[in-house]
């Protein structure tokens, strides 16, 4: 959210040197891309899993169960409103 173009573009150069993303052509939009997680994106995205369960429990600390709730669900508000559609997202 609140990137720039240019900014995503050279996230994802970085991510599909590494080997973790792959692009291919959309296919009704030919300005668009399609980006796609590798074998081994999906393995670095489970190894990252333990880490940012302890980064979540760190920030949640100082809350308690009935913020810690409301603070979580604003979170998956706000990511399903940036989301794409369900009709933008690949099937590959």
């Amino acid at each position: 959210m609140a990137s720039t173009r240019q900014a995503a573009n050279q996230l994802l150069t970085g991510l599909e040197r590494a080997g973790l993303v792959e692009r291919a052509p959309h296919p009704s939009d030919r300005r668009s891309q399609r980006i796609f997680l590798t074998s081994a994106g999906a393995e670095r995205l489970r190894a990252a899993a333990p880490a940012v369960r302890a980064a979540e429990a760190s920030l949640e600390a100082g809350l308690d169960l009935g913020e810690a709730t409301a603070a979580r669900a604003w979170l998956r508000r706000m990511a399903a409103a940036s989301a794409p559609s369900v009709e933008e997202l690949p099937t590959h």
